[in-house]
């Protein structure tokens, strides 16, 4: 566990890291040579999530991962149980997200955690929100075409919202791959 102030850059491993420190809602931009990935926790009917003193105070049960595609990038979504020290003896999950950029299309993978699984909701959705043109489909792997739903209608389907973000509301399922076919035009 680490503390930054907002700006400051982090080295990790193998990573440069800008961290945005926000007290509410949850969320982290962090920069690869792929592009650029911001995650955050949704509030009810928006983007901007209610204020919150403890992680315990509202489940987490779905997460937003904004994505800026740019060829390949990678990125590794790190939980504990947000309450106790347990991390430091291991208890926690990690959950690998790639996101493949290429002529035509752009891919999504959502992998499934490794490490310890009570950490992670059992309920854990994602909505994805990529910095895409208009497709002209969007499907999930092994469970075919999402539909266009036009607006965020809180079930899988996708569409296009007012910031010029394409909105991937995904199955439960996990693992995952999301599988965007380029060819319309922004809406």
């Amino acid at each position: 566990m680490f503390e930054v102030a907002e700006g400051e850059p982090v080295r990790l491993a193998t990573s440069d890291l800008r961290l945005e420190v926000e007290t509410s809602p949850l969320r982290l931009t962090f920069a690869d040579a792929g592009g650029a990935w911001l995650l955050r926790e949704p509030a009810d009917g928006g983007m901007a999530g209610p204020i919150v003193q403890h992680t315990g105070e509202r489940p987490m049960d779905e997460l937003i991962v904004q994505i800026y595609p740019h060829g390949t990038s990678r990125f590794e979504l790190y939980e504990d149980d947000g309450r106790s020290n347990a991390y430091r003896r291991g208890a926690h999950a990690l959950t690998p997200i790639v996101c493949a950029a290429e002529r035509g299309r752009t891919t999504v993978r959502i992998g499934a955690p490794t490490g310890d699984p009570s950490v992670v909701p059992t309920t854990r959705r994602y909505l994805l929100r990529l910095r895409l043109e208009r497709p002209a489909g969007v499907a999930v792997e092994g469970a075919g075409e999402l539909q266009d739903t036009t607006a965020d209608v809180g079930w899988p389907g996708w569409w296009m919202d007012n910031e010029g973000f394409l909105g991937v509301r995904t199955p439960g399922a996990r693992p995952i791959t999301v599988v965007v076919t380029s060819g319309g035009s922004r809406r």
